[in-house]
């Protein structure tokens, strides 16, 4: 598990090195495993499962731990750019281009109005200039935050409605639901307890496709799946063990018949 680990963690080393970050997409063909892997970090550490050695040295390439810090720093990025190209903070249009970024501005001033502001996140507004009342006056709040489904967005392969996904409970404990029908009620109980938050996922590819079990070439062990219900018991258990999918061929046309 530690070769896994440090096999991972120069990879990742070596995105933000290129990308300037730690926010690896895993809609991406190319990043999707390295992609799943920083998400379950993220889990692991939620539930304290996580060395202070292995979070130090994430902390140490400015690893985001939540997505809800992913969606303020991406707001953020774009009020920068917006500053560096008209001179000012105040976005007032509601609407159109620079709607969904006034509203943000509008939030922001009401949760350090509010008390809910983090002094880091003050500190790096007061740095560009952020002003906190409009023409002298402290604006009154319409909405009281930015709602949750504009800023935590989920990144997955292809369509998210129709898409099959393993939910990561905890370390090891996964539960699939492709959001159809009753959701399953050990995932229910996580968004109770998590304020209405689902747990972090891995999307599973639209079958059928082969995955290779194995730890060479050729010893691998392909194992089909046709892209609906469960996923077989073997791929299932390198899932629990390793955090991530096995690596899994070109989709096959059609599903090989009884």
């Amino acid at each position: 598990m530690r070769d896994h680990w440090e096999s991972n963690y120069k990879k990742l080393k070596k995105f933000r090195a290129n990308m300037g970050h730690c926010n690896v997409p895993t809609n991406d063909p190319k990043f999707h495993k390295l992609g799943q892997w920083v998400s379950s970090l993220r889990y692991k550490n939620k539930i304290g499962e996580l060395s202070k050695e292995r979070i130090k040295a994430l902390s140490d390439l400015d690893f985001i731990w939540s997505a809800a810090d992913l969606a303020w720093n991406k707001m953020y990025d774009q009020l920068v750019a917006y500053v560096k190209k008209n001179g000012t903070t105040n976005v007032h249009e509601r609407s159109g281009e620079n709607g969904k970024l006034a509203r943000w501005i509008h939030s922001q001033r009401h949760r350090y109005k509010s008390g809910k502001m983090t002094a880091e996140r003050y500190k790096r507004l007061e740095d560009i200039g952020f002003c906190w009342i409009v023409r002298g006056v402290e604006e009154e709040v319409e909405v009281p935050e930015v709602k949750k489904s504009e800023v935590v967005e989920v990144p997955v392969f292809e369509d998210d409605k129709t898409l099959e996904k393993l939910y990561s409970l905890r370390v090891g404990k996964y539960i699939q639901y492709n959001g159809q029908g009753e959701i399953p009620a050990e995932l229910v109980a996580f968004v109770e307890v998590h304020n209405g938050e689902f747990p972090p996922h891995i999307p599973l590819p639209k079958g059928p496709v082969k995955f290779m079990l194995g730890s060479s070439f050729y010893k691998q062990n392909e194992v089909v799946w046709s892209g609906v219900g469960p996923l077989p018991e073997n791929v299932l258990k390198y899932v629990e063990e390793e955090g991530v999918l096995p690596s899994y061929g070109m989709r096959i046309e059609k599903f090989p018949e009884e």
